[in-house]
């Protein structure tokens, strides 16, 4: 008889979770002139976030959130007022049961800085986002805007949306 080798039980989270009492960090939907609005961050990790909002966001939502670093940096300099600004994606989001602030609870995924082309390594205040849901350093974005409308852009357009034909 084989007996199995793996008798841990399964993790389900991918990532480990940064946990730490919850704070206040702002958040701002990519929807046209939506506000800026407050979200209490829960916890953080490598590849996103948990967060609770005053009110309910659609999955799917990319949001620019942006999560005070202060608080890792007071060896450095007490009033240092630092922010860090990620691309994120809503996976999920419902009303909670049992809230700290807000009614409602939302998962967010970090999305990639890395341009789709040239795999370069973008911050993300300088990813473009095209109309292709693909992201896109300075460079290559200003190339494809560029590029007058035939076989190329047509064939670099594919390439993006994944249609290699």
């Amino acid at each position: 008889m084989v007996s199995s080798l793996n008798n841990a039980p399964r993790q389900r989270r991918v990532f480990y979770r940064q946990s730490f009492p919850p704070k206040v960090c702002r958040l701002c939907p990519d929807a046209g002139n939506v506000p800026e609005q407050e979200a209490l961050l829960l916890n953080k990790g490598k590849g996103g976030v948990c967060l609770e909002f005053p009110e309910s966001l659609k999955t799917g939502t990319r949001i620019q959130l942006f999560i005070s670093v202060a608080d890792f940096c007071k060896e450095i300099n007490e009033n240092l007022a630092l922010e860090k600004l990620y691309w994120a994606s809503v996976r999920w989001c419902h009303e909670l049961q049992s809230p700290v602030m807000w009614p409602y609870g939302a998962g967010a995924v970090f999305l990639s800085n890395e341009c789709e082309l040239c795999a370069q390594v973008v911050p993300y205040d300088r990813i473009h986002f095209t109309g292709y849901k693909t992201t896109l350093c300075d460079n290559c974005f200003r190339e494809l805007h560029d590029l007058h409308p035939g076989r190329l852009k047509a064939s670099l357009t594919n390439y993006l949306l994944g249609n290699i034909v």
